[in-house]
């Protein structure tokens, strides 16, 4: 019995410690980084790149373990798809996290957490070479990655769906960065704060139109656009095999 009750407490306080973040507040425009050891949540209040459009840009984005652990710049640069300028920012602050969480914003989604395949055209099929694949992309995950780094990574404008506090109640619960998700990252995401097809199409289409601005190749692996017709299937079988690495 006194075993059984060590390793229930050995478990809870390495969840405690994998998952309980730590606030980081940047001086420049305000954005402020939720830092855990199995994820980081970042929220932007940021200033935009262009001096000749000089404005705050917010949004939020979420990294999982290992990709938590980069600075600054890197963030930015693939959030906004400009070279951070050093000068505009101070050294941080450090605070505590807000121990209450947000409530999940409220949408059009449905209640179900599977939906039946759509009837009328056929699912789009994944043509094997037509992302062209990155090792450098998903060799830094802690364990062997099967899919393609879309399967495991939301990019930061459909981050913007959900409420800052449903993003981090999602990646505070049961994750171990050493286990690949047996889910879509993304799916999850969209199941847990209730995104409705229709708002998640418009942040496509905007996410898109970003890349397409700042030059980025949507037929590599780090910016492949996901597939919507596949991901609102809400099956796995299906998914799994269009994220299929190959």
């Amino acid at each position: 019995m006194k075993k059984k009750l060590l390793i229930l407490c050995v478990c809870l306080l390495a969840a405690a410690v994998l998952c309980f973040p730590v606030k980081t507040q940047f001086r420049e425009g305000g954005t402020a980084f939720y830092s855990a050891l199995a994820y980081r949540v970042i929220v932007w209040h940021a200033i935009s790149p262009d001096e000749n459009d000089l404005r705050i840009m917010t949004g939020t984005d979420v990294y999982l373990f290992p990709r938590n652990f980069r600075d600054y710049e890197y963030y930015y640069e693939r959030r906004f798809g400009a070279r951070f300028d050093e000068n505009a920012t101070a050294a941080p602050t450090t605070a505590e996290a807000p121990t209450e969480l947000q409530t999940p914003t409220e949408t059009q989604a449905p209640t179900s957490t599977k939906a039946p395949t759509p009837a009328g055209p056929a699912l789009p099929v994944y043509v094997p070479g037509s992302i062209k694949l990155d090792e450098g992309s998903v060799s830094e995950f802690s364990f062997r990655a099967t899919k393609r780094y879309a399967y495991y990574h939301i990019p930061g404008l459909l981050s913007d769906l959900g409420s800052e506090g449903a993003i981090t109640e999602l990646f505070e619960k049961d994750k171990d960065p050493s286990k690949e998700p047996q889910e879509m990252v993304l799916v999850t995401f969209i199941k847990h704060c209730n995104i409705s097809r229709q708002d998640f199409d418009k942040a496509v289409k905007q996410l898109v139109e970003q890349y397409a601005t700042s030059g980025l190749d949507m037929t590599t692996e780090d910016y492949e656009i996901p597939n919507a017709d596949i991901i609102y299937t809400f099956d796995n079988e299906i998914i799994n095999a269009y994220y299929h690495r190959q």
